[in-house]
């Protein structure tokens, strides 16, 4: 009983590590097919998205690049499952509210992803010419991330320790899943007089006679 209690903990604890990642990508993909989500892109302002006044790069940069002036920060619809921290060097005039489409120069995105926790973390920086129009051609740099082919990026690094507590709670999860048709097994088997153990009829013995357990 103790090595089956074992191994399933085991299997749970990977399922938990797994599901941290194909939740988060199957939400993430859901989030593509079905909004306007593109990177690596400005992110339109509108619900769950707020301006940032006196905004800072969300990670290292090149040395060469200015300060930034321009930014927004939230998740738009998907905001329970991501928070989205875009900067620019530039402020966009335009009356659509993007921020940084109008000649985007300099851009560096974070987006943290997962539920309950932020577990998974990508990062990439939009270099453009200065000057340079909407169509132009970009270099983008990615980081902590897998670049899909056309759309979106894969996040692939943990962030701790709201990776651990994620894969925990999936593992709970899993272990809940797991227990409860063995449990209403044995309530069945108990409620008909027979052996929760192996099901053997009991007929008002203390011990089963087939496997020994006691009920």
């Amino acid at each position: 009983m103790r090595g089956r209690r074992l191994r399933r903990a085991a299997l749970c604890a990977l399922l938990g590590v797994v599901l941290v990642y194909t939740l988060t990508w199957a939400v993430l993909g859901v989030m593509s097919a079905t909004t306007r989500w593109r990177a690596p892109r400005a992110f339109a302002m509108g619900e769950g998205f707020d301006f940032v006044n006196e905004p800072e790069w969300p990670f290292g940069v090149p040395a060469d690049w200015p300060e930034p002036v321009g930014g927004s920060r939230g998740g738009g619809a998907f905001r329970s499952w991501v928070s989205t921290y875009t900067v620019s060097i530039e402020r966009s005039g335009s009356s659509d509210g993007l921020v940084g489409v109008a000649s985007p120069t300099r851009i560096a995105t974070r987006q943290m992803w997962g539920w309950p926790c932020r577990c998974l973390e990508t990062r990439w920086r939009d270099t453009r010419a200065v000057g340079a129009g909407r169509g132009a051609p970009a270099t983008v740099s990615f980081d902590r991330g897998i670049e899909w082919p056309g759309t979106i990026t894969l996040p692939l690094r943990p962030l701790w320790p709201g990776f651990a507590v994620n894969a925990a709670f999936y593992a709970g999860v899993c272990w809940i899943l797991l227990a409860v048709p063995g449990v209403l097994v044995r309530w069945r088997r108990r409620r008909r007089g027979r052996c929760p153990a192996c099901g053997y009829e009991l007929a008002g013995l203390d011990r089963c006679s087939e496997c020994g357990s006691t009920p």
